[in-house]
């Protein structure tokens, strides 16, 4: 059917941050959205939905939204190693605690024919509050997306 949703749980198990693989972008974590949820002993919990209009006569439509939390972050032990503060494991003079949560929004419309056929336009917004000794800060985010296919050969 149209309807999907996700139930994620996560935890780091660990004094380190998991890391990104080859210094990449991306980690692939089941609660990687705005943020990675990533910090030493780190838990988190993900509820996400999604709606596949093509499955419900709204062909090239789709949207998803979701919720995710983080909580028990504690970079304690690798903090100690380093306290002149000046590592990762440091965030406004203690080492990374605390909690956090986002929320985000993203529909997208690929147009199904015309002079547009294939082009996507997609809007996200994510919303993302973090603790004073969380490792990411609060951010608001909007984005507008347009893939426009085009034909070289």
């Amino acid at each position: 059917g149209p309807h999907e949703l996700l139930l994620g749980y996560q935890e780091v198990l660990g004094d380190q941050f998991f890391d990104y693989l080859n210094e990449t972008n991306g980690i692939f974590l089941a609660n990687s959205m705005d943020v990675d949820y990533n910090a030493p002993h780190e838990k988190s919990l993900q509820l996400r939905y999604t709606f596949y209009g093509k499955d419900a006569g709204l062909p090239g439509f789709k949207a998803m939204l979701w919720g995710v939390t983080g909580w028990g972050a504690d970079g304690g032990k690798m903090a100690s190693q380093d306290p002149t503060q000046s590592s990762i494991y440091w965030v406004n003079g203690a080492p990374v605690q605390g909690r956090h949560h986002e929320f985000g929004f993203i529909p997208s419309y690929t147009f199904q024919s015309g002079k547009l056929k294939d082009t996507k336009v997609t809007f996200i917004a994510m919303w993302h509050v973090g603790s004073t000794h969380y490792s990411d800060a609060t951010n608001r985010e909007y984005r507008l997306v347009v893939n426009v296919p085009v034909k070289a050969f």
